[in-house]
């Protein structure tokens, strides 16, 4: 290779060369032009086919052939650099091979005639021509000679050939390229050319995205297969670049390193061969692209985890895997995408090749920590193949490694199969036990390494070695004769292994192999493997029963065997042992040797024996240890005190005295349960065998004695029979019936036996005559026990069989014996079912019945007593029947017994505790006849008798709701009369009763007590007219009566005249007085206006005016008027009601105006200048908005009277800072209520259209009627917000949507007294950067009382809050500047008496401390006599102080009753509350502005932010001790004539006693007495 310094002067024999070949193919094409045509598609196949989407990989390949058989010994050599400028879309790709050739140039130009050596990856062939997918004018820049496609001169001239041909070839007409000017002009090229002796140059490349991602993902594993290369680097130049080296190390014998771009690295083994394809083999795939010799690769790595899954790869990953773990690299035949490998010979000679390079390989990963390694490697078998070559390399490669060295023994030498003596493969033996075994000093070497069994791959794939081994031509490649071979091999067998690991001296190989045993004690086999160590040998898991662990307190059973001292000491043996079944020579074992020598002659000691044993051990365990001894013959201790078989004896839980001993179990000589385990029965067996039957020979007398009976005279009688069930078994033991019977056992007892047989069905036996043969059918001995001692639960108690009914009868449940039980006895023993086939006794017996339950049914009674006497008494009568009396039902004898056919009868009887039996008239005949009993008319007469009758209604106009409820035509002419008395008159045989009713009927005419009420009086009548009307009914009959009632109501509303006469039509004068406002009606009493005549609902009216509907509509509900409204805000479903109802649509409500939440101010205005004062504040207030001292911002607080214009300077003073550019928004306006938000709102837009400034400011609106107000977009803007929604939003989970006020450029807090100690605006002050620590902003209160009441230290905290710095412009008297001003009025003040108050001493105290309580304020309210004074004194006003009053109340009641009274003394009144709507509110607000009201009363709500200039009188009926509070309320009536008020305004005050003069001193308007009084002078 040339270095650095050598020139790029081209070789004159290759640029003729290149010459030539252009003169040679123009020729050609001019020639014959078809070759255009063909050459062009040629390369267009190429350019979209197998090589399109491996640009950058095929010209690697490339510059590795160029680099085959160099020198490595420069550092630059053995380099391959690839670099994409995505600024010029240029791609180079530089190497320091070989320069180009005079074979490369015909290459290059030329398909198919690439000189490829053996060892070559290809030279320019048609992997070159995939650079056309990226680019159609490539360009070759080399020391030798450089050149480029696709130029000018090269179109020129094929196309001055006139071929047809759409397209033209590229990258056959080659022209010379003058390598030093293009190194001078391009800086990548002369960067490369420094070291390169080839440079491919692709500009104008497309698929920059596609090229990036290949070198992005560059292989680097392709190093592996090209010696040549060494290094592969990698750029992307601009911004987005990368810069990336892949970088193989020779670590010497075949061993190398592939280092990664991220730093990580591999190491691999890497063994090649050259291969010799045959001629079959070249033929088939061509022998224009075959070779006589072609080199082919295998790299395993180092590490399995490297490389699990295998590929196939040409010098290129391709998509075939395999799964044998490594790299297979070679010149595959492969398909069109050169993706696939075919399935030829070519590539199957190849595979056989690699597969022998693979196992000679293997070897290598092998190593002293795990020289099982390589059977990770290994293929799968064939059958598990996916891909070709897949496919051959499983087959190939386990046939080569039969004389392969590569399973490890115990010692970890490799060895071949034949060579070791595995476990047998039937065993999949974990890794640790193979360990194990292997580290025991009792085994041999000769077997696979434990780690050959670490996964179960390794496993599969030991296997397979083994297979093969035993035959390799019998194992063919899908596996199917595996288990065959494997059957083969010569193995250990599970019992020999174990016995080789257990015996010997060692005692933890034992140990393990008994762990072994333990966790594959699934399997038979394991379980007679001995490798447990006892004093009698090695013994195995069966002989748990024979072997014990240790031997206790020195007894000595005969043939026990103890498990080995050291053995069991060692740890966890022991626990191992218990937990398999072993045990010591506990109380368990000795039962396992006493059952052991029980035999059919063992006597009664042994017998006595055993139970002793079976007493101290638990019942599991003696349940388990006779299971163990299937072969031992035991008995059962019996109440006789002798021994029997199980299976003949009973156990019972009574003591019956008097039964056989010999067949009952004794209960105090064993355990029950383990008897009961043995076959002692203790219940109703499904099968029992007839041998222990101890009452068979009973039952077949009585056979034999049935069947004689049936013999008809001169028949032979029958002497010997043979029996058996008909269906094959039969239950038992029946025998225990008859003994519980004989033994006088109790009920219950008897029930549970007979039924437990029964319910195992029933069915009959055969009987074969021995002497003839003839068969006959009899009864089965369980149907013959129950019937002779049988006894049954039924509803009448515990019966025979024979005396009980089927439980269908459940209708006489309380009369017949019916059976309480399964359906399976009622079939088995088939009960009648139907009262002909009940036994007359029964019948009898029900008749005579002593009590029957009340609820029982009249008519089933009756038919009863008729069906039963004709089938028990054929002709005769019952002594006695059940009949009712009163309401009971119980025995009478039946000839005083008498028969109701109506109600009125049965009434009577009932009444008179007469017997008898309600029925129908046929019922009765049959009654009197069959039964015997009595008629009622032979005894007794009915008449009634009816006083202070009415006149008749129709019955259906009374109930009109009926019409739609009953069809037909009976209530057509029916009548109600309503009467005072209503009685009935009965004759008997001891003269007239009499006996007063409720209602009675007559035909048509239905006569009722006039005291019944609507709904009893409907019951009434459904009751007499046998109507069934239900509640529901009821309730819509009512309905439409009430509907009917209130269409009528609604009809003479809808005549009426007048509201208030409406309101009368649909109500009395008590509800109307009731909705009245608590104390209005008394205390007009109490001033003496009312009379007789007043009408309520003219006063309701007066009181409530537009809301009086919205009052009343409770009332409307409760009278039953449906769709009453809900909302009362001027709706139309609102006003449509209304109209129904009569009343106009201004009794609807007034639809809320809602508010822009933001808004911009319109044009100009004009404007009032502000008062020497107030422009003096806004010096001071400006100064303090644009004080600015290192960050640290001003605090102020405007000090002025109410009525001052505090609002108009504050609000003028920031515009005009807007308008000079001094400030900028959002300025943040914090009020305590809508009312004064909506002031501030005002004020701003009006001052902003008096300044004339055309720009926009916005304002916004924030408060809870307005969900979002949005940072505004304007320069100028102000955010009027009150303190609660403020607090709201603090309070969200995030407020991050606000966060932008926090950036306010000032805070204004109207009213900043509040502030002082709230802990709302600390929170508030502290967010808004302005609390006592924080001076982030300015912030300015404005307040006229800058104070907090006496208290010096609430007082410094206000102060403190905005900065200690009054605003102010008056320093002694401002009241009194103000009103020579003329900017507040003067005051003409009067006082009047109030109400006299006797106060607690607490309430005295809190007076004192200037309190008081809303229970005082309440007290003054309800005074009539103070009430009475107001009224008088408003009524009283003159003209000149009448037209505006505004009334503070001590509570919103006395408000309501103030307005309500004045208004019904004709003044135009009205009262305001937080009760009121918001839009009422307002409206009333206004209408009291315009004068249309002339006197507005108000609790506490229009203390602020209320401007009234227009109020004439002001009336402060609320007593305060809080000189501030009364100077808020005196404020609403100050406004002076400069700021559109009035020159003078009354002020009265109320002064209430509270009993003392140092408390009544304390009032608040006594702190501006003086004040006033000045300014009158």
């Amino acid at each position: 290779m040339a270095e650095s310094s050598q020139t790029w002067t081209p070789d004159p024999g290759l640029v003729r060369e290149v010459e030539e070949q252009f003169e040679r193919a123009i020729a050609s094409y001019k020639a014959n032009p078809n070759l255009v045509g063909e050459h062009a598609n040629h390369e267009e196949s190429i350019r979209v086919g197998g090589y399109a989407n491996r640009t950058l990989l095929e010209l690697v390949q490339n510059a590795a052939d160029a680099m085959a058989g160099t020198d490595l010994g420069d550092v630059n050599l053995g380099r391959v650099e690839i670099v994409l400028d995505p600024d010029s879309r240029t791609l180079y790709c530089a190497n320091s091979g070989r320069p180009f050739s005079k074979n490369g140039l015909i290459a290059i130009t030329h398909a198919h005639l690439s000189g490829k050596r053996g060892d070559e990856i290809g030279r320019f062939g048609l992997g070159f021509k995939s650079v056309l997918a990226v680019t159609d004018s490539p360009q070759v820049v080399s020391r030798s000679v450089s050149f480029e496609f696709n130029s000018r001169v090269a179109k020129e001239a094929i196309m001055g050939i006139g071929s047809a041909a759409r397209r033209l070839p590229v990258l056959r007409t080659a022209t010379l390229l003058d390598a030093s000017a293009l190194i001078a002009v391009d800086p990548i090229v002369r960067e490369l050319s420094e070291w390169a002796t080839t440079i491919i140059r692709l500009p104008e490349v497309t698929g920059l995205n596609r090229l990036r991602a290949e070198m992005e993902n560059f292989s680097s594993e392709f190093l592996l297969f090209v010696g040549a290369v060494r290094e592969v680097r990698l750029r992307v130049l601009g911004e987005q670049g990368i810069k990336t080296s892949h970088v193989s190390r020779d670590m010497g014998e075949g061993r190398f390193k592939i280092e990664r771009p991220d730093g990580g690295g591999d190491e691999w083994f890497v063994g090649e061969r050259m291969h010799s394809p045959s001629q079959a083999a070249r033929r088939e795939v061509g022998e224009a692209v075959s070779r006589d010799e072609i080199k082919v690769s295998v790299a395993i790595p180092a590490r399995y985890s490297q490389q699990r899954v295998g590929r196939f790869w040409s010098y290129f990953p391709l998509h075939d895997e395999t799964s044998a773990s490594g790299l297979f690299n070679a010149p595959w035949s492969v398909n069109d995408d050169r993706t696939t490998l075919l399935r030829n010979d070519y590539n199957r000679e190849i595979l056989t090749t690699l597969a022998e390079i693979f196992v000679e390989m293997l070897p290598r990963v092998s190593t002293t920590a795990d020289p099982a390694a390589l059977l990770d490697y290994l293929p799968a078998r064939g059958r598990e193949a996916i891909y070709f070559g897949d496919e051959v390399l499983c087959a190939l490669v386990p046939r080569l490694a039969v004389n392969t060295a590569l399973i490890p023994d115990a010692l970890g030498r490799l060895r071949i199969a034949p060579d070791l003596r595995p476990l047998d493969f039937e065993w999949e033996a974990p890794e640790i036990a193979h360990e194990a075994w292997i580290a025991s000093p009792n085994t041999a070497d000769d077997v696979p390494h434990w780690r050959c069994y670490g996964s179960s791959q390794r496993f599969a794939r030991l296997r397979q070695l083994f297979a093969v081994s035993v035959d390799p031509d019998r194992f063919d490649d899908e596996g199917r004769d595996l288990k065959r071979a494997l059957e083969m091999v010569p193995k250990r067998g599970i019992l020999s292994w174990l016995r080789e690991w257990a015996e010997g001296d060692d005692v933890e190989s034992a140990a393990n192999a008994l762990k072994f045993v333990i966790g594959h004690r699934g399997k038979p086999e394991v379980a007679q493997a001995r490798v447990i160590p006892t004093n009698d040998g090695f013994r195995a898991l069966n002989d748990r029963s024979l072997v014990f662990l240790e031997q206790a307190e020195d007894l000595e059973i005969e043939g026990a065997v103890f498990v080995a001292p050291e053995f069991l000491a060692y740890p966890g043996i022991q626990k191992i042992l218990r937990d398999a079944g072993f045990r010591d020579l506990d109380p368990v074992a000795i039962l396992h040797a006493r059952i052991a020598r029980l035999t059919s002659s063992s006597d009664s000691e042994l017998q006595a024996k055993f139970w002793d044993a079976v007493l101290g051990v638990s019942q599991k365990d003696a349940v388990e240890a006779i299971k163990a001894h299937p072969g031992a013959a035991v008995l059962v201790p019996t109440r006789n005190g002798g021994w029997a078989w199980p299976q003949q004896v009973v156990d019972l839980d009574e003591t019956l005295p008097d039964a056989d001993g010999a067949v009952l179990l004794d209960r105090q000589r064993c355990l029950p349960n383990v008897a009961h385990a043995l076959g002692v029965v203790d219940g109703p067996k499904q099968e029992f065998s007839l041998d222990d039957e101890f009452a068979f020979d009973r039952y077949q007398d009585w056979a034999l004695a049935e069947i004689n009976s049936r013999l008809t005279p001169g028949d032979r009688a029958v002497e010997r029979i043979s029996m058996y069930p008909s269906r094959g078994s039969s239950q038992g033991p029946f025998s225990v019936l008859l003994l519980l019977r004989d033994a006088g056992a109790a009920e219950q007892t008897r029930e549970a036996w007979t039924r437990g047989l029964l319910e195992f069905g029933d069915a009959p036996w055969d009987c074969e005559d021995t002497a003839s043969g003839l068969s006959y059918r009899v009864k089965s001995p369980v149907r013959w026990a129950v019937e002779q001692a049988g006894l049954l639960r039924t509803s009448r108690g515990f019966r025979p069989p024979t005396e009980i009914v089927a439980p269908s009868l459940v209708q006489y449940r309380d009369l017949l014996p019916l059976f309480e039980g399964s359906r399976g006895v009622v079939e088995a023993l088939g009960l009648p079912d139907e009262l002909d086939r009940i036994p007359a006794g029964i019948l009898k017996d029900a008749l005579d019945v002593e009590l029957l339950p009340s609820a029982f049914s009249d008519a089933l009674l009756v038919d009863f007593v008729i069906t039963a006497t004709r089938l028990a008494y054929a002709g005769g009568q019952p002594a006695r029947i059940p009949a009712r009396v009163g309401r009971i039902i119980e025995s009478r004898p039946t000839r005083t017994v008498y028969v109701a056919v109506s109600d009125e009868q049965r009434d009577y009887l009932a009444q008179h505790q007469r017997p008898y039996l309600k029925a129908t008239q046929e019922q009765a005949e049959a009654l009197v006849q069959i039964v015997g009993c009595l008629r009622f008319e032979d005894s007794f007469a009915f008449s009634v008798r009816i006083d202070g009758q009415q006149g008749p209604e129709h019955l259906l106009d009374v109930f009109t709701g009926l019409r739609g409820i009953v069809v037909g035509d009976e209530l057509t002419n029916a009548t109600l009369v309503r009467a005072a008395a209503i009685a009935k008159w009965v004759t008997t045989e001891d003269g007239v009763e009499t006996q007063s009713l409720e209602w009675h009927r007559e035909g048509l005419v239905l006569t009722v007590g006039d005291t019944l009420d609507e709904r009893r009086t409907l019951a009434v009548v459904s009751e007499a007219f046998e109507l069934g009307l239900t509640n529901a009914d009821i309730e819509r009959v009512l309905k439409v009566g009430l509907d009917h009632h209130l269409e009528l109501l609604r009809q003479e509303a809808l005549s009426a005249a007048t509201d208030a006469e409406r309101l009368d039509a649909y109500f009395g004068e008590d509800d109307l007085r009731e909705k009245l406002p608590r104390g209005l009606w008394q205390g007009l009493e109490a001033q003496g206006l009312l009379s007789p005549s007043t009408s309520v609902s003219e006063l309701c009216l007066s009181v409530y005016g537009k809301d009086t509907i919205k009052e009343l509509a409770d009332l409307f509900r409760v009278a039953g008027f449906p769709d009453v409204p809900a909302q009362w805000a001027g709706g139309g479903a609102t006003v449509s009601w209304l109209r129904r109802m009569g009343f106009g649509a201004e009794f609807a409500g007034q639809r809320t105006q809602h508010l822009d939440a933001e808004f911009i101010v319109p044009g100009a205005t004009v404007l009032n200048d502000l008062h020497g004062y107030q422009r003096e504040i806004s010096v001071k207030l400006r100064k303090v908005l644009l004080e600015n001292s290192d960050g640290r911002r001003s605090k102020a607080m405007v000090v002025l009277p109410t009525g001052a214009g505090k609002t108009r300077v504050a609000t003028q003073t920031i515009l005009e800072l807007f308008i000079d550019g001094s400030m900028v928004g959002p300025v943040l306006w914090i009020a305590q209520s809508q009312e004064l938000c909506e002031q501030a709102v005002q004020t701003f837009s009006t001052v902003w259209r008096g300044l004339g400034d055309e720009r926009p400011v916005t304002i916004g609106r924030l408060w809870d009627t307005n969900r979002e107000v949005h940072q505004p977009d304007t320069q100028f803007s102000v955010i009027v917000a009150t303190d609660a929604k403020l607090e709201a939003i603090l309070g969200r989970p995030s407020h991050a949507e606000y966060d932008w006020l926090r950036e306010a450029s000032a805070v204004f807090v109207d009213e900043g007294h509040v502030a002082g100690n709230s802990t709302r605006y600390t929170q508030l002050f502290s967010w808004l950067g302005v609390d006592g620590r924080s001076w982030e902003r300015p912030l300015v209160g404005l307040s006229a009382t800058p104070f907090k009441g006496t208290s010096v230290e609430a007082t410094k905290a206000l102060a403190a809050r905005f900065g200690n710095n009054p605003l102010q412009a008056f320093s002694t008297d401002p009241y009194s500047e103000l009103v020579e001003l003329g900017v507040l009025a003067r005051v003409k003040h009067e006082v009047l008496q109030g109400a006299d108050l006797t106060l607690t001493a607490a309430e005295a105290d809190e007076a004192r401390r200037k309190l008081i309580n809303q229970k005082i304020l309440d007290k003054i309210a309800a005074d009539n006599a103070r009430m009475g004074i107001l009224v008088e004194s408003i009524m009283n006003l003159d003209s000149e102080w009448s037209k505006s009053v505004l009334v503070f109340t001590p509570n919103v009641l006395s408000a309501q009753v103030l307005a309500a009274t004045l208004r019904f003394r004709e003044v135009k009144a009205a009262s305001v509350s937080g009760q009121t709507g918001r839009q009422e509110r307002r409206d009333v607000i206004e209408r009291f502005k315009r004068g249309e009201i002339q006197v507005l009363a108000n609790c506490d709500l229009l203390t602020q932010g209320f401007d009234a200039p227009g109020v004439s009188a002001l009336y402060i009926a609320r007593p305060t001790f809080s000189p501030n509070a009364y100077i808020q309320m005196a404020g609403r009536g100050l406004r002076g004539p400069k700021n559109g008020g009035k020159d003078e305004c009354l002020i009265v005050d109320m002064a209430d006693n509270f009993g003392s003069s140092d408390i009544n001193n304390l009032l608040g308007f006594r702190e501006y007495e003086e004040l006033w009084q000045e300014q009158r002078s």
